[in-house]
């Protein structure tokens, strides 16, 4: 029997997951990449080396793979030579270093015109201004990239040797044109970038070529496997989620928290500009998304579990056990008052302001730790809270959310979050949705499915809100006004 996998490439780890003809999930790995501290950049030979440990590890027991598909975060892009081989680093979405090379593109471009050409807000974190800050600053190394590619290309160039990417990532480098579906000329033209040094843009399903028998033999392959184009990682999720027609969202509980909204038309409007909400393809064709985004995702829980419950996560580890159990016990034991607004490495949407900073509010003596766990929930959940409203006022209702990531996993931590949004979550049985959102995608493009829509079915379980958190909101709003003026 032959099977797909799916790769999903995070910021923090990268998966594989095994897939048979009718989507069952026969095996998973995961790997952490063995890095501490936040630089603000990606190793991206240390990506591909986790890659292949969970390839590898698949490829085991499951050899006999039909096709290979990854999905990545956006934004960041590996400079690579002709053979493949990476030159040095690539920034993350959260390095604020191109902030003045984004000012200059902005001036000549206009904020208003880059958002009505790209569906996108004009914003240093996009690819753009970081190549013209590497043009600037770094002339060498851009004179020596044969192209730019982004995570998921750049694993697909590894895999078979072809440099493609898809509209999805493409999208998120604010270089794209919403309207054509190819690179913006002008864009290009204001920063100075070769179009030639970036790939071309392919739609997600696109065969892009088979493995090469050296990988065959490297990742323990028994035969040749398809390389298929992927796509950005929060719309795979989506299609994992069965987010395939508007008004379905697809929240992803991981280092970086995303709802992702479909949209069955693109829309571009001055409040979800002036609100940093994009229009962007969905790897649906057709269909077109915007983020709903809190950076301080995942990442404020598990500085937590760091500081918090340190001598407790080592003993989970060497017993098998995920301390992350404890702290969602302890949140749920009792109400506390504790206010945080949980921006411990910037706000997301709707603000995008990288430089702001967290607030702990309502502290005494007698304050817990489970309290401080609860309060960071409540605080991520009414964070999203109040984009949701926002995209309310221009008539995207988000009618049904179905959540997956590693955040998902506990029912505690989920009905906490559902209480604080004030809005029912759905739980499929299978959280980890990046994968299969690329098995989707292969799938497809196997002919082993018919469409997305019809494939992407599947049961849930509704987390209902209980009680009401609205007071604590509004207390949350006010702190959240508070703190915009104390900048």
């Amino acid at each position: 029997m032959e099977y797909v996998m799916g790769i999903d490439i995070g910021t923090t780890g990268c998966k594989a997951t095994v897939f048979d003809r009718r989507g069952q999930v026969c095996l998973q790995s995961y790997v952490e990449y063995p890095v501490t501290g936040y630089t603000g950049m990606i190793s991206p030979t240390l990506v591909w080396d986790c890659v292949c440990q969970v390839i590898c590890r698949c490829t085991d027991t499951y050899p006999r793979i039909a096709a290979l598909c990854a999905t990545s975060f956006g934004e960041s892009v590996v400079a690579v030579e002709a053979d493949g081989t990476a030159l040095g680093d690539a920034f993350l979405y959260t390095n604020d270093s191109a902030r003045d090379a984004w000012r200059e593109l902005d001036s000549r471009l206009g904020t208003d015109w880059i958002y009505e050409r790209t569906g996108y807000i004009s914003h240093p974190m996009y690819t753009v201004s970081r190549l013209l800050w590497m043009r600037q600053n770094q002339p060498d190394l851009y004179e020596n990239t044969e192209k730019f590619l982004f995570f998921s290309s750049f694993i697909a160039w590894k895999l078979c040797g072809v440099a493609a990417t898809e509209d999805t990532q493409a999208a998120r480098s604010m270089m794209y044109d919403l309207h054509t579906g190819t690179w913006c000329p002008e864009i290009l033209d204001a920063a100075g970038l070769d179009k030639e040094k970036l790939p071309p843009i392919v739609r997600a399903g696109t065969a892009l070529g088979h493995t090469t028998s050296d990988i065959n033999a490297l990742l323990g392959l028994e035969a040749p496997a398809l390389v298929v184009a992927g796509g950005q990682d929060q719309p795979c999720v989506a299609l994992g989620l069965g987010a395939v027609s508007g008004g379905r969202a697809a929240l992803s509980y991981g280092t970086v928290e995303c709802l992702t909204l479909v949209q069955d038309r693109p829309l571009l409007h001055p409040t979800l500009q002036a609100n940093n909400f994009v229009c962007s393809p969905h790897v649906i064709p057709g269909k077109f998304v915007t983020y709903a985004v809190l950076y301080s995702g995942g990442v404020t829980l598990r500085d937590l579990r760091g500081k918090l419950y340190g001598e407790e996560h080592r003993q989970a580890v060497q017993s098998g056990r995920d301390v992350y159990d404890q702290m969602m016990a302890e949140a749920a034991q009792q109400e506390t008052r504790v206010l945080m607004v949980p921006h411990l490495v910037g706000s997301g949407t709707p603000e995008l302001c990288t430089a702001d900073t967290g607030i702990l509010h309502g502290l005494t003596l007698s304050t817990t730790r489970g309290e401080l766990v609860r309060a960071a929930l409540e605080g991520l959940s009414f964070d999203l809270r109040r984009n949701l409203e926002i995209l309310e006022t221009c008539g995207l209702t988000a009618d049904r959310i179905v959540v997956s990531g590693g955040g998902a996993k506990s029912r505690t931590a989920l009905q906490l979050r559902s209480n604080a949004l004030g809005r029912p979550l759905y739980l499929p049985e299978d959280v980890q949705a990046g994968t299969r959102g690329a098995y989707l995608i292969a799938a497809l493009s196997l002919g082993w499915i018919d469409s997305y829509e019809t494939a992407a079915q599947f049961s849930t379980t509704a987390i209902l809100p209980q009680g009401n958190l609205d007071e604590q909101y509004a207390r949350f709003c006010r702190l959240y006004t508070m703190a915009q003026s104390l900048r």
